[in-house]
């Protein structure tokens, strides 16, 4: 956090002398967004309410400066999350294959039982509950597109139905 607050003293410098906002833009997430998401797959799921406030602060200090919308810490944390957790479930050869478990019913993952805090709020109950949501995402999403081409084909049967 404290070398991202170092970091955007030069995006302040470059918009006080006029540098394109495109530029800006891009320069202020190759500098400062690096910084402050390197590893957030492995440090996010552990940090502290307290932490995740500050580090969101040093981004909105971010957005104000090239006014581009970075988008929060969360929802990069949780796709970084979702990545690696889809490859480590995929590739046999990872060590971590075997924790990602799947029920019988084969729709969710088995969630790890944990006794400690510092466990629960590792990656890898984080990552199978981030791969939980997504696959129930997917879910509602198909079932809400059978549910409209269902009622376009049953409003066209009707439709034919009427005027025959």
């Amino acid at each position: 956090m404290k070398k991202a607050q170092q970091r955007l003293h030069f995006p302040r410098l470059l918009k006080k002398n006029n540098l394109c906002e495109k530029l800006l833009v891009l320069f202020c997430r190759s500098t400062v967004e690096s910084v402050l998401v390197y590893c957030v797959t492995g440090w996010y799921a552990g940090c502290s309410a307290a932490d995740k406030k500050a580090i969101q602060r040093v981004i909105n200090t971010a957005q104000k400066i090239d006014s581009c919308p970075l988008p929060p810490l969360e929802e990069i944390a949780n796709s970084r999350v979702l990545s690696k957790a889809t490859k480590i479930s995929q590739d046999c050869s990872d060590p971590g294959h075997s924790l990602f478990e799947l029920w019988p019913s084969g729709r969710r993952y088995r969630c790890l039982k944990t006794r400690t805090s510092r466990l629960r709020n590792s990656f890898l109950p984080k990552a199978v509950t981030v791969l939980n949501k997504a696959k129930l995402l997917r879910l509602c999403r198909h079932r809400a597109l059978y549910q409209h081409y269902f009622n376009i084909i049953y409003h066209s049967l009707i439709y034919y139905c009427v005027i025959v």
